[in-house]
């Protein structure tokens, strides 16, 4: 579950970057 929640926390922080 850690390692979900850490891939989809690098998603949104990409789509926030962008």
């Amino acid at each position: 579950l850690s390692g979900l929640l850490k891939e989809l926390g690098y998603t949104q922080e990409m789509v926030y970057k962008f």
